[in-house]
């Protein structure tokens, strides 16, 4: 799969340079989960805010092959909270999981 776009449904295992996401569209949450180690050019994974559990997912912006994917989270209450923009590294595959 090259791209998450508009209409897509269902659960789906990125994974970019330095970490891992579970993005499930029907749920609308985002789970990351930092690599062990990071290529040579990178500094070692950071730890985020709310790493290894589900944060409610408002919108993937991009989400494709090659370029980094780029979504608005929300780290508290939905009703409250404002919209966090997240930007990984380079997305190297998007894998269908549900």
């Amino acid at each position: 799969m090259e791209s998450l776009g508009p209409g897509a449904q269902g659960t789906y295992l990125v994974r970019t340079l330095t970490a891992a996401y579970v993005v499930d569209l029907d749920a609308a949450t985002l789970e990351r989960h930092p690599a062990v180690s990071a290529p040579l050019q990178f500094p070692a994974p950071a730890d985020l805010r709310r790493d290894h559990e589900p944060v409610t997912l408002a919108a993937v912006l991009d989400c494709r092959i090659g370029a980094s994917m780029t979504v608005l989270i929300v780290l508290g209450d939905p009703a409250t909270a404002p919209l966090t923009v997240r930007q990984t590294t380079a997305v190297q595959a998007i894998e269908r999981v549900g």
